[in-house]
């Protein structure tokens, strides 16, 4: 059984999916296996992916882009057993190993916490639930999670079922809630986004604040509940 299985989607950017990597295997667990997925990338991304050649790697090339929640889905369904779950996108950076012992800290001390989200930007908005601390960590318990999410075992067998449409953006935290799971997020940055470079243009995080207020935020999170609810009708 390994400590962590590390589920790195990917679609593109091959530079972010080699450093991520890079700064994987530096913070984690000896006892790691890495499961690249591909979402059908064109940037030479599959070429690299396919020589790596090590015990503990598996890499799935899907014919075509299953979005995040397909793929992720896929990641999980493929993943060895582990004490824990991390889904990853190719953008985040691992500057350290905090993020492993961290949150296996919650999952110890809270039976019932399913997912232990990270907080991975700078410019992250923060969620409007209330703070709380344990052992001097912030944290707040919350429906938004999304990748950067270390999974209780139990939760990552149902997510790999049960995780349909194209985004995981808070379903998965509806979905663990669903087999009396609570989910909470770390304030502090225990996981990177490689992308936070491209919000120093002015213009650009203009568009993201734009983008990303609370109101968008808020409806697009109850779309995509409807979405879920869709799919579970089915």
């Amino acid at each position: 059984m390994y400590d962590v299985s590390v589920i790195i989607l990917c679609y593109n950017r091959l530079p972010y999916t080699k450093k991520c990597y890079e700064s994987l295997l530096k913070n984690c667990p000896d006892n790691t296996e890495t499961v690249f997925v591909d979402n059908g990338s064109v940037d030479g991304t599959r070429d690299w992916l396919s020589s790596i050649k090590k015990e503990n790697v598996k890499v799935i090339l899907n014919d075509k882009n299953l979005f995040p929640a397909g793929g992720n889905a896929t990641g999980l369904r493929n993943a060895s057993e582990a004490k824990a779950y991390l889904l990853c996108d190719n953008d985040g950076f691992f500057e350290d190993d905090l993020w492993y012992k961290t949150a296996m800290m919650f999952f110890e001390d809270f039976p019932d916490v399913g997912i232990v989200g990270m907080r991975k930007s700078r410019w992250q908005h923060s969620a409007p639930e209330a703070m709380q601390y344990h052992k001097g960590i912030e944290y707040k318990e919350t429906q938004r999670v999304a990748s950067f999410s270390l999974l209780r075992p139990e939760v990552a067998k149902y997510l790999g079922t049960h995780l349909h449409g194209k985004w995981i953006g808070h379903i998965i935290a509806i979905l663990a809630k669903r087999i009396n799971y609570k989910s909470i997020r770390l304030e502090k940055g225990y996981i990177l986004d490689q992308s936070d470079e491209d919000l120093n243009n002015p213009e650009y995080r203009e568009q993201y604040e734009k983008l990303w207020t609370e109101k968008h935020r808020l409806n697009e999170f109850y779309r995509r509940i409807n979405i879920l609810d869709k799919e579970s009708d089915k």
